[in-house]
């Protein structure tokens, strides 16, 4: 039993290391060859795993080749375009000025329910509001409406928009946190005035993020939300 932990154990850091080295992608966002590399790792893991007889080499070492292939072939690919192309594929326009490219979609084998169910999920009711549709090469589907189908602005009105900037939380489930405090410039004094100011007390917050303004959204364990007043830090 203890060999099993070990062997899991040691499995699973392996993993995780390789992992790391894959970079940060969300798995629809995955390349072909990541995603082939992704199912691979995992049934190289379990074969140690499940068989105590087998020699824990016999996952570790495929498992730093196919990392070492994956990180070399990303390297070669980023280098040279038509490498990437080969392998990967390019961009496909889909829908041009409202008009759909039939030759395209069927090249890639995709039926127009399908299309125009993606283009309601990206809340386009009719194709003639499309400027623009590009099927990527990671197999989503980036839209651009056309200027009168677009939502309307502060800025196509001609108003001054200022930049918030991203809220950052400086109190999460009661606790201050220094390392975004100190990101934010603020400090604990500033946070508990602004907090008194609400008539909120440091232990009742679920999450207090504050922005480059110096605006404070608090969320309390309750479920309410409400806005700090703006303070000098």
């Amino acid at each position: 039993m203890i060999t099993v932990f070990l062997r899991t154990l040691l499995i699973y850091i392996t993993l995780l290391i390789a992992m790391r080295f894959l970079g940060k992608r969300q798995i629809g966002e995955l390349e072909i060859s990541e995603l082939i590399t992704t199912f691979m790792l995992s049934e190289l893991a379990v074969i140690p795993i499940s068989d105590p007889d087998t020699p824990i080499a016999y996952a570790i070492v495929p498992i730093l080749v196919l990392l070492s292939v994956e990180v070399i072939l990303s390297f070669a690919v980023s280098r040279k375009a038509s490498l990437r192309k080969l392998l990967f594929g390019a961009p496909s326009l889909l829908i041009y000025k409202g008009k759909i490219n039939v030759t395209e979609l069927r090249k890639l084998r995709i039926g127009v329910p399908e299309l125009l169910s993606e283009l309601r999920q990206k809340d386009i009711a009719d194709i003639r509001d499309v400027r623009c549709a590009i099927l990527e090469e990671n197999g989503k589907l980036s839209v651009f409406p056309t200027a009168a189908a677009s939502p309307v602005t502060k800025s196509d009105t001609g108003q001054t928009i200022a930049e918030s900037g991203i809220g950052l939380p400086v109190v999460v489930e009661g606790k201050l946190m220094p390392t975004t405090m100190r990101d934010a410039d603020v400090e604990e004094g500033w946070i508990i005035k602004t907090l008194k100011n609400t008539g909120t007390p440091l232990h009742d917050v679920l999450l207090m993020t504050v922005d480059e303004q110096k605006h404070a959204t608090i969320v309390t364990k309750s479920g309410a939300q409400m806005k700090g007043r703006e303070e000098k830090a």
